[in-house]
């Protein structure tokens, strides 16, 4: 609804990080359209160590009846 506020949040993308949070991140609706826009750069570096650690029991089970 006009005049109404609104908020906006980075989100956590996996591999990248936010390079800030833009002006209009946080605001009041207005008449037309808003476009709130985060800027991600990716991150550098290499895997060094992809040792996958196991916790938790043997066995899985879907909690999906249907599979």
């Amino acid at each position: 609804e006009i005049n109404t506020n609104y908020t906006t949040q980075v989100e956590n993308i996996y591999g990248y990080t936010s390079t800030g949070i833009p002006s209009n991140a946080n605001g009041t609706y207005v008449k037309g359209n808003t476009t709130v826009t985060y800027v991600y750069s990716k991150n550098e570096g290499k895997v060094e160590n992809n040792e996958v650690i196991k916790t938790g029991p043997e066995n899985v089970t879907s909690i999906n009846q249907n599979q």
